[in-house]
């Protein structure tokens, strides 16, 4: 796991000017676009491995509630659909998801 570095804003300043406090302004501000950055990959992967985890618990709920000798063709049912599910964001919903807008 990365290590959070803490910014000293003073580092950046030097002598306390309007340029000295701009430019640390700045610097402060490209750090924090950059945290911003790598939360926003940590929501996504952690929503996404949640969406995979409730597959995988909707497959177990399905499996449990038919006869044991369903239980394959329902596991394979539930593989097809997070698989067509798979298929179905990488055509369409990449694009509604991540598309330039305009």
């Amino acid at each position: 796991m990365a290590e959070v570095e803490f910014v000293n804003i003073a580092q950046y300043c030097g002598e306390i000017s309007p340029g000295g406090i701009e430019e640390a302004v700045c610097a402060v501000n490209s750090e924090l676009e950059r945290i911003a950055g790598n939360v926003d990959v940590f929501f996504l992967l952690f929503s996404a491995s949640l969406v995979f985890l409730m597959q995988a618990g909707f497959a177990m709920l399905c499996a449990g509630s038919v006869r044991q000798k369903n239980v394959k063709n329902i596991m394979l049912k539930n593989l097809l659909d997070a698989c067509g599910a798979g298929v179905g964001f990488w055509t369409l919903g990449y694009g509604f998801a991540y598309g330039g807008g305009g």
